[in-house]
């Protein structure tokens, strides 16, 4: 056996794992498989998305099903899935931590340190903020009635 015939298997087996469906690894199937195998996505990957999709699920959000023609039969709609994936993992709080790390390898080499975001607003301010730009608005609409501008 090949390697990308024990990963094709590894593969279905993560599928049916983590969806619960035991369908046999046909003809058809290995070749859904080999397409998504030579795009490079992994037994992990699967069993990732499969956790995402079930999570965005369970958060009312809009997931590709995992019924084995739409999850696997379009290997574009799963690279998608997988790159936001991705995304969404490097954005994830727990990974803010890794900000002073990451200050400490911009010194190193010598490149300036990333900047701090502003500190977070309160609502009331927020509130007073908005008031100001409707107030000036609304004097730029009554300027531009009264030909004063």
């Amino acid at each position: 056996m090949t390697p990308a015939q024990i990963e094709i298997k590894a593969l279905h087996a993560a599928y049916c794992e983590g969806t619960g469906m035991q369908l046999p690894l046909d003809m058809a199937r290995e070749m859904a498989w080999w397409e998504v195998y030579r795009r490079g996505i992994r037994a992990g990957d699967v069993r990732e998305l499969i956790r995402f999709m079930k999570w965005k699920q369970k958060n009312q959000m809009p997931c590709r099903s995992l019924v084995f023609r739409n999850f696997v039969g379009n290997p574009d709609f799963m690279e998608e899935d997988l790159a936001e994936l991705r995304a969404r993992s490097r954005s994830a709080p727990d990974r803010q931590a890794n900000r002073s790390e990451r200050a400490a390898v911009l010194q190193s080499s010598g490149r300036p340190a990333a900047p701090e975001p502003p500190p977070a607003k309160t609502v009331a301010q927020i509130l007073e903020d908005q008031k100001a730009l409707d107030a000036d608005f609304e004097d730029l609409k009554r300027r531009l009635r009264d030909g004063t501008l």
